[in-house]
């Protein structure tokens, strides 16, 4: 009786944890991932932080980044919005990406990139056939192909820069990118997106998952560091205090991101995230 009791116990153990433990997808064939149009709800972890000085840097693009969403109509559509986004920021410069489509507006003597139109949307769908895109999504080496497609059919040519260090995602190269002005295309398999509030000598982090799991696509346009102090008191010996000090006792690292659902935020690297690739897009003659 008890043998057969431990074996229940045990076959009941291993049902829980296979249903708990998260598959690791990172060595996932590409061609075998569908980036697919995965929604966003709530704000269901709130996280405050308590501080006496932070140190907050920030790196972006002038004018900001383009915030797209599907094309009416478009299911699972991620994979070419994140390209249409890509060319949103490049047609400030090269407008024939976009024809019809006004890439910047001004107030006064500041500019900005602009909204989603109607030609952006011709743009989405027709990215989304060029990668062949169905309604249960794309492959990223085909959001690669039909984004090349896209820009060679204009006469320009693309060039694509791992973010990746083997299969894992490397911020220092993320950094390169957007220290060059080059947005990155995040493929993601784990993922959330987060919103940044500051009070006084308190900030909060309002974080937002994915309804239900899925690969999702996301472009990254800048990273945000900030180092939180506070003050410590310091001991020798391990018990014995000497005195209170500041200290840095959290440090965040984000990535600035356009989440494919007309929504901006972050990507906190240490917190529910993992990349299939990353890699950064360049577009010219």
């Amino acid at each position: 009786m008890k043998k057969r009791f431990f074996v229940t116990l045990f076959a009941v153990f291993m049902l829980l944890a296979t249903a708990i433990i998260p598959l690791n997808t990172a060595g996932q064939a590409q061609d075998d991932v569908l980036l697919k149009n995965v929604g966003l709800y709530g704000n269901n972890r709130i996280e405050k932080i308590d501080y006496t000085r932070k140190d907050d840097y920030m790196m972006t693009f002038n004018g900001g980044f383009p915030d797209y969403q599907s094309a009416p109509g478009g299911q699972n559509q991620c994979a070419p919005v994140a390209a249409a986004m890509t060319l949103g920021y490049y047609a400030q410069w090269f407008p024939n990406l976009i024809p019809g489509h006004p890439p910047v507006f001004y107030v006064g003597n500041l500019f900005f990139i602009s909204g989603q139109t109607a030609a952006v949307n011709d743009v989405i769908n027709e990215l989304a056939w060029r990668m062949g895109g169905t309604q249960n999504g794309v492959s990223i080496p085909n959001l690669k192909a039909g984004l090349t497609s896209f820009v060679n059919n204009k006469g320009m040519r693309t060039v694509y820069v791992s973010s990746m260090s083997g299969s894992n995602f490397s911020y220092s190269a993320f950094k390169n990118e957007i220290n060059a002005k080059r947005p990155v295309v995040l493929p993601l398999t784990t993922y959330h997106l987060a919103q940044i509030g500051t009070g006084s000598q308190q900030d909060t982090v309002a974080y937002t998952y994915p309804l239900v799991p899925g690969a999702h696509a996301m472009v990254g346009y800048g990273y945000r560091e900030i180092k939180y102090y506070r003050m410590e008191m310091q001991y020798i010996l391990g018990f014995i205090p000497i005195g209170m000090a500041e200290v840095n006792f959290r440090t965040d690292t984000f990535l600035m991101v356009s989440s494919g659902h007309g929504m901006q935020g972050y990507l906190n690297i240490n917190h529910s995230f993992s990349a299939y690739e990353a890699f950064g897009v360049w577009i010219g003659w």
